[in-house]
């Protein structure tokens, strides 16, 4: 009689197919159509060609990346993925959101790799950058500091006080959980599914920039608003989809390069013993699950159905930043297919026709 099990070597996820008692490594698998209940169409950002080339200029002009590295910037194009999320607004307001967009991923090649002691300093840097962007950084300083502050100082001018404060407290707890990150990397733990995707919220970073977002609408919501529980959902619901997204996106990569203990498909396959195609679908109707959770509160948030009216000036900005929100979760899985960081574009476009990615 034979049986299907799983073992786990880190990445090399074998699985025993069924009817077999031979093992082999899982070659491909069915990407999931994750957005086909999602009736929100993609806008973009009219600003977008002029901001991408001057703030791509202005970063390289720190040279945080070698010229290999700075080519491989170049095709992940993440002022593309501002554009997709963030439609209106003025040129300097955009501008910022692909500076801000473009340091996340900057902290993110200079800590992913690093012992926890060079992340909790260059994340400090980072904090400090964005508490006094008026000083100068220390001579000699990693590139996270400076590249911060000046970002952080050609932004914030232009933003109320309410915007300046949802910044830094979001700033501040992402930096804090890539700290944690770091620290169970070093101790090579892999979260259970529940955990990661908790560790995600303020990890997937994406706070921090709809802080800015806020500014392209004109919005000034106050904290209390904010702070209502469904709105707290929607945020944590907003960054569990992108995180799912991202986790689908960038498995292959990760597998390849042996580094994909920190993605929910390794989480769900080392803690729930599922193979490969059916950690994939855990996701999928995790994705979907939550995608109708955010949709159903949107509805009750818009409606006044347990959430509070504040008059019709906040009633309508309320709404408007649902908008945002929901913007985001069309706008990264839109620009997951369009950059190069996870695949080649012929890639992209055959997994998108075929639905079938290959590991091998």
């Amino acid at each position: 009689m034979t049986t299907t099990t799983t073992t786990y070597s880190s990445c090399e996820h074998e699985i025993v197919l069924r009817g077999s008692d031979s093992t082999q490594p899982a070659a491909s698998f069915y990407f999931p159509r994750l957005l086909r209940n999602f009736d929100w169409n993609r806008g973009f950002n009219v600003h977008y060609e002029k901001a991408r080339a001057e703030s791509n200029s202005w970063l390289f002009s720190l040279h945080p990346f070698s010229k290999e590295g700075q080519k491989a910037f170049e095709g992940w194009d993440f002022p593309y993925l501002a554009a997709v999320s963030y439609y209106g607004g003025s040129y300097s307001t955009f501008r910022s959101i692909c500076d801000i967009t473009n340091v996340f991923f900057v902290i993110d090649e200079q800590t992913d790799a690093e012992p926890v002691d060079v992340v909790k300093e260059r994340c400090e840097m980072a904090m400090d950058a964005i508490l006094r962007p008026e000083e100068p950084r220390p001579d000699g300083e990693c590139v996270i500091g400076e590249a911060t502050r000046q970002c952080w100082k050609r932004a914030y001018p232009e933003l109320p006080l309410v915007i300046i404060e949802r910044f830094q407290r979001t700033w501040r707890a992402y930096l804090d959980s890539v700290i944690r990150q770091a620290e169970n990397r070093s101790r090579q733990r892999i979260l259970h599914p529940e955990e990661y995707l908790r560790e995600r919220v303020d990890n997937i970073g994406i706070w921090p920039s709809v802080a800015i977002g806020e500014q392209c609408l004109g919005l000034q919501i106050p904290h209390e608003c904010m702070e209502h529980p469904y709105l707290e959902d929607m945020r944590t619901w907003c960054s569990e989809l992108v995180t799912l997204q991202n986790d689908l996106f960038s498995y292959r990569k990760e597998r390849l390069a042996d580094d994909c203990d920190y993605n929910a498909i390794t989480t769900v396959i080392h803690h729930l013993g599922l193979d490969l195609q059916e950690a994939v679908r855990w996701v999928e109707e995790r994705h979907e699950a939550t995608l109708q959770k955010f949709l159903k509160t949107r509805e009750k948030v818009i409606h006044h159905d347990g959430y509070p009216s504040y008059g019709a000036d906040l009633d309508t900005q309320i709404a408007q930043y649902t908008g945002v929100l929901a913007d985001w979760i069309r706008g990264n899985y839109e620009w997951s297919w369009y950059t190069k960081r996870y695949w080649s574009s012929e890639m992209a476009q055959k997994a998108r026709q075929t639905r079938i990615v290959p590991l091998l």
